[in-house]
């Protein structure tokens, strides 16, 4: 295959539309509820890898779809600056707070879509030791990853899932027809595309996997509120009950879950 198969496939899994801003914005004060409650270990590791790399003392880094600043918070306080951006307002507003609440003034906080920002304009050319992007929808489109791969100086790095279920939803399945549709936290091929793409253009990317497998319980209505978004509308539309389908599930109106995820990280030195 040649590399404009391979944008191809980048083209093909993308997942922006024109209600994408809305959504996260709509979305943004739930999201960053859940990230401030969230222990979960694959941030961690992520962030451990990079501690590894050695290359974020002094470093000036662009977070990209940073969100709520999930990876800004906690690299700004290695960094020398780090910019933050995102396609939703809300989202860039939440980060702000959480990074005074930290008490870090080093970060910007810019909003944009990433795959049209014009690099010259905003003096982005060239101007980054780390451009970094994790689970970021314009960034897994040919346009977008040449704009990150123009935006550093130095070092790239792209995180994404290639593999994210939990017992509730592979129950919630077998009661729906068969649906095939795309979904970025199962998004093996977009990683090899990506990849690929970057070996073609004679760069030499690592790739490695950071893990996690987890079990919590959470009341029925927090489960209906988590899986609601995705499959109500399939069950209604197949007169089904999906809030009854999550109380039949749950044990004194309380679900357990058990998740497993993997996340592929694609690293590399464009000097090289």
């Amino acid at each position: 295959m040649d590399i404009k198969e391979y944008e191809n496939i980048l083209r093909r899994n993308y997942d922006y539309n024109k209600d994408s801003e809305t959504m996260w914005d709509n979305r943004a004060e739930k999201y960053n509820i859940s990230q401030l409650k969230d222990d979960d270990s694959i941030t961690e590791q992520v962030l451990d890898y990079l501690e590894k790399k050695n290359i974020l003392n002094n470093a000036d880094i662009i977070d990209i779809c940073g969100g709520s600043g999930r990876y800004a918070i906690p690299l700004a306080k290695q960094a020398r600056t780090v910019t933050v951006t995102d396609i939703s307002n809300n989202m860039l507003k939440f980060a702000e707070e959480n990074a005074k609440r930290e008490k870090l003034t080093n970060l910007k906080f810019v909003k944009t879509k990433w795959d049209e920002v014009e690099l010259e304009k905003m003096n982005w050319n060239k101007k980054f030791d780390l451009s970094y992007a994790s689970m970021c929808p314009p960034v897994r489109t040919p346009e977008g990853l040449n704009n990150l791969i123009k935006s550093s100086k130095k070092y790239c790095m792209v995180n994404q899932f290639i593999e994210s279920k939990d017992n509730i939803e592979e129950y919630l399945k077998t009661k729906i027809p068969k649906i095939k549709r795309y979904d970025p936290h199962n998004d093996r091929e977009s990683v090899q595309a990506i990849f690929n793409i970057l070996w073609l253009k004679g760069y030499s990317p690592e790739i490695s996997y950071v893990e996690e497998e987890t079990e919590k319980n959470i009341t029925a209505e927090k489960a209906y509120e988590r899986y609601s978004r995705k499959y109500e509308k399939i069950f209604e539309e197949n007169k089904l009950d999906f809030k009854k389908t999550i109380l039949e599930i749950s044990k004194d109106k309380v679900v357990n879950i058990k998740y497993k995820t993997k996340m592929a990280i694609i690293f590399w030195d464009i000097r090289k």
